[in-house]
């Protein structure tokens, strides 16, 4: 049965539209993981409806991919070509695929055995033939055109000799992206920070694209990227550095490390899952794929028990939330 055109509902954007080719890369395993990756790691210890994911940011970051281009290209007509409109709105979607279990935080060798970027395993995991997202994203665009957007992820200034403009990779990755914008707007909602916020409609309106094919902003749009500015200051300062985040932060990865030095000496036994993150020393693509939250989550308890005062001390803290300020 050929699939169809489907509308997404979403908390931030209302309706975000996804042609069925599109739908298909969606439908992976491999991006519907990232359902279980939630966005902000430990911040809803401190804020607890700060459990939203990966998945639903990625589709935000793909709808205003789409947004910008429309605006664009109704100020300065054609601009963008259908095909590279695809092309960036599937940069935007897939920009973070390679996360690993709680986002950036396990993002270190002090966890992974096999230590890579989030950057180097969303490569992987597109590049597979093994992956379902490597195998729908080279039916969806074939491989010259997925060449192309990894080189657009690259941030190469061309691909075979064909022009990659710079804006196409600065909607994707740069101060004021898709990325950014929507992170904000979608994690300041969840975390219900009390922080002005920007209009993300009239800083889309706002951009242009100069001679050099760089973004610029129109005079009337600097007060809405002020906002924007000072929108991101107040997050980072009251949301992401907030001293609790960064203590629970703090208490995961040595939570983790201690668990991975117990199981090196043979003193802890671990679920296939953390045995391929913490001690599998040449983890590809599916024994990646396979990891998420929810195998961390699920041996707080147990670990929480163990005779291990360290390993206990941890998990008891991250379970139950206790004694948090006493550290």
């Amino acid at each position: 049965m050929a699939m169809r055109d489907r509308v997404i509902r979403d908390e931030i954007h209302k309706d975000i539209l996804v042609p069925a080719n599109h739908a298909k890369i969606i439908d992976t395993r491999e991006f519907q993981r990232l359902r279980s990756i939630q966005q902000l790691s430990t911040c809803e210890y401190v804020f607890p409806a700060a459990n939203h994911n990966r998945f639903s940011h990625s589709l935000g970051a793909y709808h205003l991919a789409g947004m910008l281009i429309s605006s664009l290209n109704d100020v300065q007509p054609n601009l963008v070509t259908d095909e590279d409109s695809e092309l960036i709105q599937l940069a935007a979607l897939l920009h973070d695929i390679g996360h690993p279990p709680f986002s950036h935080l396990l993002e270190t060798p002090e966890v992974f055995a096999t230590y890579h970027s989030h950057e180097h395993w969303g490569r992987v995991l597109l590049e597979s033939k093994d992956t379902e997202v490597g195998t729908a994203l080279l039916e969806v665009l074939g491989q010259q055109r997925r060449d192309r957007l990894f080189a657009l992820m690259d941030g190469a200034s061309e691909h075979e000799g064909i022009t990659i403009p710079p804006f196409m990779k600065e909607i994707v990755s740069s101060q004021l992206d898709v990325d950014r914008m929507d992170y904000m707007v979608r994690d300041q909602a969840n975390t219900g920070a009390q922080i002005g916020g920007f209009d993300i409609a009239r800083v889309i309106r706002a951009l242009r694209v100069n001679e050099e094919g760089h973004f610029y902003v129109k005079s009337w749009g600097l007060p809405a990227i002020e906002a924007y500015l000072v929108t991101r200051y107040h997050m980072y300062h009251q949301v992401y550095f907030h001293k609790v985040n960064m203590l629970t932060q703090n208490y995961l990865v040595r939570m983790l490390s201690r668990a991975r030095t117990l199981a090196q000496d043979g003193i802890l036994k671990l679920s296939t899952p953390l045995e391929n993150m913490l001690l599998n020393e040449s983890l590809n693509a599916q024994g990646y794929a396979a990891l998420n939250d929810a195998h961390i989550r699920v041996a707080l308890p147990e670990w929480a028990e163990h005779d291990d005062q360290i390993l206990a001390h941890y998990a008891m803290r991250l379970l139950s939330r206790r004694d948090f300020h006493k550290s």
